[in-house]
């Protein structure tokens, strides 16, 4: 299973944020949206994503190599933000803003039964900010690299930026597909480190 997004956010003068948004699918995850679309149909698979991101005032839906088995499958929208960002001295952007984390999926203290993902899994998210005149970039979030005991998976989240440009990028890669009891508290605190470091702010600063 493998996801890829690529997001690009412009925060406008006026301080309206607006940007678009790539998703690639490959391997089982690609084949999931294909077997939605089969039982379905485009149009109903798009308003079922409009209402997912409805606050983000979401146009231009595209999807592309639905029947091409052996591409990557591509769903692509435009987006803008319904409500601006306050004018302050400070701003404060959410690192991660789509297809992050937001809880832990493993949120029992106790596991009694084996963990299956059904597959190995692949997640990237990468998101460039552009940000507007006037500012500049204050602080950006903490980067971290850790691994699963055993290389069985890896976190990677790294912050770059440069004038009026940030990058942020979110890597998670699941080698494997079961894990044992014995493995359960150091995968929860895994997803805990990922939620921590995905909730992690931009500050920007008015000159």
């Amino acid at each position: 299973m493998e996801t890829k997004n690529i997001i690009n956010i412009t925060i406008n003068p006026n301080l309206n944020v607006s940007g678009s948004i790539r998703t690639l699918y490959n391997n089982y995850s690609a084949f999931q949206i294909r077997d939605e679309l089969k039982r379905t149909n485009i149009d109903q698979f798009i308003e079922k994503e409009k209402a997912k991101i409805s606050n983000k005032q979401p146009t231009n839906f595209m999807i592309k190599n639905i029947d091409n088995l052996d591409d990557t499958l591509e769903l692509s929208y435009d987006f803008k933000d319904l409500k601006p960002i306050q004018n302050s001295d400070e701003i404060y952007l959410n690192a991660i803003s789509f297809g992050e984390f937001k809880t832990n999926p493993f949120e029992s203290n106790i596991r009694y039964s084996p963990i299956s993902f059904g597959c190995p899994r692949k997640e990237t998210i990468l998101i460039n900010y552009s940000i507007p005149e006037g500012y500049t970039i204050e602080s950006i979030p903490k980067e971290v690299n850790i691994e699963l005991p055993q290389k069985a998976g890896l976190f990677a989240f790294t912050s770059k930026h440069n004038s009026q440009k940030v990058t942020i990028s979110s890597f998670i890669d699941i080698y494997k597909s079961d894990f044992g009891v014995e493995e359960y508290t150091q995968l929860r605190e895994f997803y805990n480190t990922i939620i921590n470091y995905q909730a992690q702010q931009i500050i920007l600063k008015k000159l």
